[in-house]
């Protein structure tokens, strides 16, 4: 430290302030090894339940959990994992702080889920509600999330979702089988038949697919389809 109060003594007037600043703040000229600063923030974890250290923090932990974010793509893999376990939050944006409106759609998913059984809600333009807008937005973020780029989503709304069975990306194979011939049992509840128009949302491409495998299970082709699950589509009307 002497050295450096030294340097800002034989520089300008604004240097000088500048270095006051940082010894008002608390920053620590003798920096700590990484670990030590680490084992400090999980230490601060435990007290708040959080890793959003104060910039003003005594000691100037709060600016190297700052300087952290900054340097994230420089990091070792190994550091990012030892942050990542302890929640630290990479993303830190201030304006997203109030929950209430997220929470409020969060409720609304909850409920689409009782009664439909998931919660993929469709998310097409065409057919889009405000929820499935907000449903499609969460899997925006959460890409940004992954790749530590600034988002909306916290590990705390993350959480929520993941226990809500919220599915982060839908394809084919993310679907299962299961959760589409429940899909289909409650498309006939509603519209009295198994006919489901080519591209609906809750399906794709899965009725067509459904079809074809059968033909193939018929013909005595390698299929895709048991015979379990056979049944189970002639029982409800959509195989004869």
């Amino acid at each position: 430290r002497k050295v450096h109060i030294e340097a800002a003594e034989s520089c300008d007037y604004l240097f000088q302030h500048r270095f006051q600043q940082l010894d008002q703040l608390g920053f620590d000229w003798n920096t700590p090894p990484w670990d030590v600063r680490c084992q400090e923030l999980a230490t601060f974890k435990e007290l708040n339940r959080h890793c959003d250290v104060p910039v003003n923090h005594p000691g100037g932990l709060g600016i190297w959990v700052i300087n952290q974010r900054f340097n994230v793509r420089d990091m070792p893999k190994e550091r990012t994992t030892v942050l990542d376990a302890l929640e630290f939050i990479w993303n830190h944006n201030r304006k997203d702080r109030k929950d209430d409106a997220w929470n409020l759609q969060f409720e609304a998913l909850t409920e689409y889920k009782r009664e439909n059984g998931h919660c993929n809600v469709p998310t097409t333009r065409a057919n889009a509600t405000k929820l499935g807008k907000w449903v499609g937005k969460q899997r925006e973020e959460y890409k940004k999330w992954e790749k530590k780029k600034q988002s909306q989503l916290s590990q705390y709304r993350i959480d929520k979702l993941n226990g809500a069975g919220f599915q982060w990306s839908l394809t084919r194979k993310s679907v299962s089988w299961e959760q589409r011939f429940e899909a289909l049992k409650r498309f006939k509840e509603v519209h009295g038949h198994c006919v489901v128009p080519s591209g609906h949302v809750d399906f794709d491409s899965w009725p067509s697919y459904q079809r074809s495998e059968y033909k193939n299970w018929k013909e005595g082709k390698k299929s895709k389809l048991t015979k379990e699950k056979i049944d189970k589509l002639i029982e409800i009307g959509f195989l004869s």
